[in-house]
């Protein structure tokens, strides 16, 4: 699984470095925006990522080193991150969306380096206003990964779920987790109290599902970042 590893570590840095709007890396592919900032009228950007316990001692395991487990027996996602922005308007959301969907899946693809990749992208039917998903499958070496990238636009708001996983049916969770934050969460008239731990509360982190939601397959928080705008103290 030496592959899926460096696949996995890649996309957790990337997600950790930047927002996927409009891509996951940082390269000469991956297109016209490397700030949030930059996008038309963005007022907030909040992201919550998600891993299975010990996730680097998991990445670096083998079946030779004893009866742990390794990460080729996860039948659940291995990663998932979460993101909401909040637009001035529903026509900025909009433009913002267009992109993720223009080139997304092609800026993804490029950030899983030396990966033979196949993909797949469709709509997402009865979600907001409008919601897509895309799917990648690396093969690369004999090892298999599976990626799946959904979003939806709901007025002026944009929800995002990347999900990682070694087996197809680790991803298949990842949908439920879209749907709630576009039908069940909302915002908090809770001052917002900011724990980069994982976990913060009140404001648009009323958005993020409860740690227990069955979507996450037991995975627990990794961290919440402010994206946009970065706060001082994170």
């Amino acid at each position: 699984m030496a592959h899926f590893r460096r696949v996995a570590v890649l996309l957790l840095v990337a997600m950790m470095t930047t927002s996927m709007i409009p891509v996951v890396a940082q390269n000469d592919a991956a297109g016209p925006f490397d700030d949030l900032g930059q996008l038309e009228s963005i007022e907030t950007a909040l992201r919550r990522t998600y891993s299975v316990e010990d996730f680097f001692a998991l990445l670096t395991a083998t079946p030779e080193e004893g009866d742990g487990a390794t990460i080729a027996e996860l039948d659940g996602p291995l990663l998932v991150f979460m993101q909401v922005l909040k637009f001035d308007s529903a026509g900025n959301a909009a433009s913002a969306y267009q992109l993720v969907k223009d080139e997304g899946g092609a800026s993804i693809g490029a950030s899983i380096e030396d990966a033979e990749t196949e993909s797949s992208e469709g709509e997402i039917d009865d979600l907001g206003d409008e919601a897509f998903g895309i799917d990648l499958h690396s093969t690369a070496d004999g090892e298999e990964g599976y990626f799946r990238i959904a979003f939806a636009r709901e007025d002026a708001f944009i929800f995002a779920v990347v999900t990682a996983a070694v087996t197809e049916g680790g991803i298949e969770s990842s949908d439920s987790l879209l749907e709630f934050m576009v039908n069940d969460g909302e915002a908090s008239d809770d001052a917002e109290e900011f724990a980069v731990g994982g976990g913060s509360t009140g404001g648009f982190w009323g958005f993020f599902p409860d740690d227990d939601h069955d979507g996450l397959n037991g995975l627990i928080p990794l961290g919440d970042e402010n994206l946009f705008p970065v706060l001082d103290d994170q």
